[in-house]
């Protein structure tokens, strides 16, 4: 304290040169407070800068366009978040939708059920609008066939004279079973020529023509009726009775006769599997099969030259009597069928045409046989058949036969012609990741691996809708085989099954492609065999298949089908044609063994897929289905590899050979806390969310060749590494079994 007095003492005692030293020593002070303070500043602002950069980049870049909105809100409210992905996948993906999407409308509901109301009700709008003076003549055509339709006032007053005229035209009588002795039946070889000519039908066969190519063509025969049974028979005619003021149908009289013949022409039709025997016949040959039973001078001999004849009297098809051959189902049903047409008394056979040409055209006359016959018909009890409401009915009649007036103007008012560009390169990637697949299978050897790779170069990938159906004109030029289809509602419905067996030439175009048929707004997929061709109608590309944003969503599901589509070339049926389209055996002996070990292993795996709602040992059969099931598995393995060309893409290839390639797209709202590789999981899964009711399911089980959705996700997946790898699935838990099967 002493000192510090004593230094104090001496500043003070200092005058002049002191005095300002002390000032100089003081601005400076100032100076470096002043600059320590900026610095300080400074440094506060640069470190506010980086944390602020910094939360920036770790924050997560989010996908807000339209599509990715509408993508995270359909796959947050279809997931069930509760259950652990590992132990049940689907649950954890459709578990919320199961929830929330109701079957009590018509028995079933899932996501191509979804987007095909969607289609329909944007159709309905089209056909409400009516006819505008610039729409394509076809597409005033539909929209005429399906304002008659709805109008069922006119097909009331019109009622059944114009059906029973048809009948009589025929040779048949106009009410059958009259006990008039004094007049003879025609004969029913004669009536089966005039009900081709009417309706392209007959009663005891299908004759159809198939063109496989410009050159290649052959009719096929096999044995056919619709699912007749003594019930339908009764309620039919009843109801055709209701329409007479005299006498009517013995209807139970008729029932029973019928039925008799039914069950005759049934075991006559049977084929065990064991028993298929198709064969190439001349026209001689066909001849001869059905006259082993009958002579040559009976007034009822069935002869096929004077019926070719006929039929071919009023078509485009080409077909020389003398040189080409039909193809024929089992010849000895020919032989078993005619049989019993040959033994059967000729009232009988009168009574079963008649009824026939009376069941094909009673839909299209009053609305009360139309009900009649959709409660009675087999495949609308198993399958839901036309939609109950006038106005859905009648667009799904005119879909049915107008599918290219009705694409066409969906197409132009409603979908974004750029999609078909972007799911072309989808299809490209998979058509790599197939060849990249073919490349690393250990169990095929190198010259069938060969073959497999040319049949995979081979496959005609066919997008949204052909080249020419947006060039004008182009559409009523190629739909000319159409013009016949007008009229009242009974003609119209007539004419349009004779243009479309007898009138439509699929290779008059001769630089078109081909879509056979199909509609282009239909929300499926297809892979045809016998043209080495997928079809991808532009129906499907709509989201959830695709547009949902995001390439993990979008390669995820309709790269998954793609792949699927890809995989039926080589699936226990496909795998029998070659790269022309051919029955080809193009495998050797020891491929051939290690391929049908892989496929028992997958329908082993598939056998166990258990239905406890529908009883103890409901199972699913992994034999029927499981060309479906080598198709899912296939198409996800492809889709795997063909969403990480996506991504190399991303980076420039610079990373090919990686094992872990980021995707650089933005997340989704809601559900940024899932990697992308776990994103392409939860759209493949979304696609294939449903909800059946019981009954339904269990009709799915007896009759579909594809697995519910559920299967469809647990199976495929299950099989998969990759997928255990993205949600660190343990080995052993059920999405991860330690034994997996795959085929492709």
């Amino acid at each position: 304290m002493e000192e510090i007095e004593m230094e104090s003492k001496e500043k003070k005692g200092d005058t002049g040169q002191g005095e300002k030293s002390h000032q100089i020593t003081s601005n400076k002070r100032i100076i470096l407070i002043v600059l320590g303070a900026i610095v300080l500043a400074l440094s506060v602002a640069v470190i506010l800068l980086g944390y602020s950069l910094y939360s920036e980049s770790t924050k997560p870049k989010l996908c807000l366009t339209d599509e990715c909105i509408a993508s995270a809100d359909r796959i947050i409210t279809s997931m069930n978040m509760s259950v652990d992905p590992c132990d049940n996948f689907y649950e954890f993906a459709c578990g919320g939708y199961v929830d929330t999407h109701s079957y009590y409308e018509r028995g079933y509901v899932d996501r191509f059920e979804e987007l095909g109301d969607i289609i329909s009700y944007r159709v309905l709008r089209i056909f409400d609008g009516g006819i505008l003076p610039s729409m394509p003549e076809t597409v005033k055509q539909a929209i005429e066939y399906y304002e008659k339709c709805i109008d069922e006032e006119t097909q009331k007053k019109v009622g059944v004279e114009p059906m029973l005229n048809h009948i009589e035209s025929l040779g048949l009588p106009r009410i059958p079973i009259q006990d008039d002795t004094a007049i003879e039946p025609s004969p029913w070889p004669q009536v089966l020529m005039k009900g081709e000519k009417l309706l392209a039908k007959t009663p005891f066969f299908l004759f159809l023509f198939e063109q496989l190519n410009e050159t290649t063509h052959h009719f096929t025969w096999r044995a056919y009726s619709p699912a007749f049974y003594e019930n339908l028979f009764r309620i039919l005619l009843e109801t055709f009775n209701d329409h007479l003021e005299g006498d009517g149908v013995d209807a139970s009289r008729a029932a029973k006769e019928l039925m008799d013949l039914e069950k005759k022409l049934e075991m006559a039709r049977m084929v065990y599997p064991s028993e298929i025997n198709e064969r190439l016949m001349t026209v001689a040959e066909l001849q001869a099969q059905s006259d082993l039973n009958i002579t040559s001078d009976d007034p009822n001999r069935f002869d096929w030259s004077e019926f070719l004849t006929s039929y071919l009297e009023n078509s485009v098809l080409k077909f020389d009597i003398e040189k080409d051959k039909i193809l024929v189902k089992n010849p000895q049903v020919i032989k078993d069928t005619f049989e019993v047409l040959y033994n059967t008394p000729p009232e009988t056979i009168e009574l079963y045409t008649w009824f026939y040409y009376f069941y094909s055209m009673a839909p299209f006359t009053t609305p009360d046989l139309y009900e009649a016959f959709i409660a009675t018909d087999i495949y609308s009890k198993l399958f839901g058949g036309p939609p109950k409401n006038l106005k859905k009915r009648c667009i799904y009649f005119a879909r049915d036969i107008f599918h290219n007036a009705i694409s066409y103007e969906y197409l132009e008012r409603y979908f974004d012609k750029e999609r078909k560009n972007k799911t072309e390169v989808i299809v490209e990637d998979i058509h790599q990741a197939f060849i990249q697949l073919v490349e690393g299978l250990d169990w095929m050897d190198e010259q069938t691996k060969t073959f497999a790779m040319e049949k995979v170069d081979a496959v005609k990938p066919n997008v949204g809708y052909p080249k020419w159906f947006f060039v004008p004109g182009a559409l009523d030029e190629r739909n000319f085989f159409m013009e016949d289809v007008r009229g009242d509602w009974l003609t119209m419905n007539i004419n349009k099954f004779v243009v479309a067996l007898k009138k439509y030439d699929p290779y008059k175009f001769k630089n078109d492609t081909n879509w056979f048929g199909m509609s282009k707004i239909e929300v499926n997929a297809f892979y045809v065999p016998k043209h080495v061709s997928i079809y991808l109608p532009a129906g499907i590309l709509q989201a959830p298949f695709t547009g949902n944003g995001l390439a993990s969503l979008n390669y995820g599901a309709i790269g998954a089908i793609i792949g699927h589509e890809f995989t039926h070339g080589f699936d226990k049926t496909g795998q029998k044609y070659d790269k022309n389209g051919k029955l080809n055996n193009w495998w050797s002996n020891e491929t051939k063994e290690n391929f049908n070990e892989r496929v028992q292993c997958m329908i082993e795996q598939y056998s166990k897929f258990h239905f406890p709602e529908l009883g103890p040992n409901v199972t699913l059969d992994g034999k029927k289905t499981i060309n479906e099931n080598i198709a899912d598995n296939g198409g996800m393995r492809e889709a795997l590899i063909a969403y990480d060309l996506f991504k190399l893409r991303q980076v420039g290839n610079e990373k090919m050979g990686t094992e872990d390639l980021h995707d650089l797209q933005p997340d989704l709202p809601g559900l940024t806390n899932y990697t992308h590789k776990q994103l392409f999981f939860l759209g493949y899964a979304n696609m294939w969310c449903q909800n059946p009711s019981p009954s339904i399911l269990k009709l799915l089980l007896k009759w579909d060749v594809h697995s519910p959705g559920r299967v469809r996700v647990l199976g495929t997946l299950s099989n998969t590494k990759e997928f255990a790898e993205a949600w660190n699935c343990p080995t052993g838990s059920k999405m991860n079994p330690a034994d997996k099967c795959v085929v492709w």
